[in-house]
């Protein structure tokens, strides 16, 4: 009968028995002269190092059964899932990058409006005569605001707020790009280990 190219057959001058490892599928001849106990193996599988009674297909005397490797098949599968891993890792990394990209833009806007209120504050304080100490003091606020500069201070404030609310994002999003570049190794790393 005609054989698919996987086929390990016993007694094959070119392989020893004691190179056959893994799993096997029975197959039969299927013509009426094929053992009983040989029929009802057929299409069922079987392991290398545990032979059912009276050995493995071929080895009976006789015997014109042969076995299927099925060891290709199971690595095929799991290299395709392998694979498709990898395909999902590389997608989310692709979706964590794009949610770093946004953070970081967002935070650079918030870091620029910062910058604007802290300059809108010294303008104010030159306006009445006060020195750069002053604007370190009133951004820490250790000191209270004059009335003529309070708004500025208080712009300064939100600024600042909202640039170190979006700096946290913004470490939150590269750690997650980060985490998807090693998911993404660990898999490719498997996939070379597998030979796929």
């Amino acid at each position: 009968p005609c054989q698919p190219q996987a086929t390990r057959r016993i007694g094959d001058p070119r392989q020893q028995k004691s190179e056959y490892t893994g799993k096997y599928i029975w197959h039969t001849v299927g013509d009426n002269r094929v053992r009983s106990e040989h029929a009802e193996r057929d299409g069922k599988t079987f392991h290398w190092d545990d032979p059912p009674d009276g050995g493995h297909p071929g080895e009976a005397p006789g015997c014109r059964c042969w076995a299927e490797d099925v060891e290709d098949d199971d690595k095929r599968k799991k290299c395709n899932l392998l694979k498709a891993q990898l395909g999902a890792a590389r997608n989310n990394r692709d979706k964590a990058k794009q949610r770093e990209d946004e953070a970081e833009e967002k935070f650079e806007e918030a870091a620029q409006r910062s910058e604007e209120a802290w300059e809108e504050l010294l303008d104010q304080l030159r306006l009445l005569g006060l020195q750069l100490g002053w604007a370190l003091l009133i951004r820490e606020r250790r000191i209270s605001a004059p009335a003529g500069v309070l708004d500025a201070a208080e712009a300064l404030w939100e600024a600042d707020a909202e640039a170190a609310k979006l700096q946290e994002e913004l470490d939150l999003r590269r750690k997650d790009t980060k985490e998807a570049e090693a998911e993404i190794q660990r898999i490719s790393d498997l996939i070379e280990k597998e030979g796929c």
